[in-house]
């Protein structure tokens, strides 16, 4: 995928590179490094209903069973969906310091992406937001200092 340069890039490149997998998988609909861009790329830009994302990924396998990028993208999507409605649950209920164990627990676990080369895209800034908010609730303000600096940050960068 391409490499975000600056804001004017962050904004452009997302739309041309949808386009060309697009193209890649109009002329091959079977083209499984297409299939797992695509549902990479709907997954941490969090655009589309996970359904949508899960059927790519079910085509990808259903052309290539062995295809372990593939695999683990769809394990990954599964525990990180569980996960953050696990602690959207205890933040509804009032549970805060559950919820921010479980978001803590879903960033530190990577399943997002965020320390490597995908960056962890908008869900992660999502859980960065959810889990800084959880600990505002429960005045937890150094921990909670750093998440709402990090995700201001990502968002003043226009990285995602």
């Amino acid at each position: 995928m391409f490499v975000l340069i600056d804001s004017y890039s962050s904004s452009v490149l997302p739309t041309f590179s949808h386009f060309y997998i697009r193209s890649v998988l109009n002329l091959d609909a079977q083209n499984t490094d297409a299939l797992y861009l695509r549902s990479l790329a709907l997954f941490l830009l969090d655009s589309h209903p996970l359904s949508t994302v899960i059927s790519f990924l079910s085509n990808g396998l259903a052309y290539d069973p062995d295809n372990r990028k593939l695999r683990d993208l769809f394990k990954s999507i599964k525990r990180v969906d569980a996960a953050k409605e696990e602690g959207n649950t205890a933040f509804r209920k009032g549970e805060y310091k559950a919820a921010i164990d479980i978001y803590t627990k879903i960033l530190e676990e990577d399943l997002v992406g965020g320390n490597n080369e995908n960056g962890g895209g908008v869900l992660r800034v999502k859980l960065l937001s959810n889990r800084a908010t959880a600990q505002s609730k429960v005045n937890s303000f150094n921990k909670c200092d750093f998440s709402f600096f990090f995700f201001f940050l990502i968002k003043r960068l226009g990285k995602y």
